[in-house]
């Protein structure tokens, strides 16, 4: 497939072979340009001054919001070989460096939430007017925001393209985690079933208990039923154990940190992940 190549300096990921089996999505905060997103990963520095190693392999370019700009619009660029490492996800827990070294992260160019005045105009969180043909206005709020600035569809091509490409080089079943989740998210349990007829029925459509275990089917309505019960019908983006504890597929930022806001859930984003 084709791909512009951008590479980091070669002390700004860690140039070390790692194996893959997991992919994570991610989107800027940030303009239309790739390649603007690769500069300032490389003039990043700590607050002692030292290189601090987060990038993406890949960073997908969008629609300029400014002038409607489309030289970059589904453009990938390859930040640094996926075979190498670096950090993407910052990870509250013991398994963040495993995490970030087994696996391919890819960035979409996106401001993510926006701000709708009392007027009708939107804005994103660095004040900077977005033009209402690139705002998505999502069913319900998704942490804490109804309106997003929208992945135009040339990137949500470009994704399922890389997203294939990746799962055959690195032999990642991208059925497993956000595929699932999605399916998963559209169950709804059947009215008036037993405690035991319940936990059968949780247990046969994938729902777990905290621990991603399956539930005795006892008749006994305790806690870890309470669990896998809870999980029917959240939002596949949402916070995900199965993530967090390093479960292989295709996973979102904000399955494994509860403060972000990438990937949101776009319909035709939905939709991509659901085909594959």
């Amino acid at each position: 497939m084709e791909f512009n190549t951008k590479h980091l300096d070669i002390n700004e990921y860690f140039p070390s072979k790692t194996t893959k089996d997991t992919i994570y999505l991610h989107h800027t905060a940030g303009s239309h340009r790739p390649d603007w997103t690769i500069d300032a990963w490389n003039r990043d520095r700590s607050e002692l001054g030292n290189k601090v190693k987060v990038a993406t392999s890949y960073v997908i370019g969008g629609i300029s919001t400014r002038d409607g700009n489309r030289d970059f619009n589904g453009k990938i660029y390859e930040a640094f070989d996926p075979i190498y490492w670096a950090h993407h996800l910052g990870v509250k827990s013991k398994n963040n460096t495993f995490l970030n070294q087994k696996s391919v992260a890819i960035e979409l160019c996106n401001y993510g939430p926006l701000t709708k005045t009392s007027d009708g105009r939107f804005f994103n969180y660095v004040k900077a007017e977005i033009p209402k043909k690139y705002v998505t206005e999502l069913s319900e709020p998704f942490r804490g925001s109804l309106y997003y600035h929208s992945y135009t569809d040339a990137q949500l091509k470009s994704l399922r393209s890389l997203i294939l490409n990746l799962a055959e080089k690195f032999e990642i079943d991208i059925t497993k985690g956000l595929k699932r989740e999605i399916i998963k998210s559209e169950f709804t349990i059947p009215k008036d079933l037993s405690v035991r007829d319940k936990q059968i029925w949780l247990n046969r459509n994938g729902f777990t208990d905290n621990k991603e275990k399956k539930l005795a089917e006892d008749g006994v309505y305790g806690n870890k039923t309470k669990e896998a019960e809870m999980k029917v019908g959240t939002s596949p983006l949402e916070l995900n154990r199965s993530a967090i504890d390093g479960y292989p597929g295709i996973w979102s930022h904000t399955n494994v940190r509860i403060d972000k806001t990438d990937i949101f859930p776009q319909p035709e984003l939905i939709n991509l992940l659901k085909s594959l």
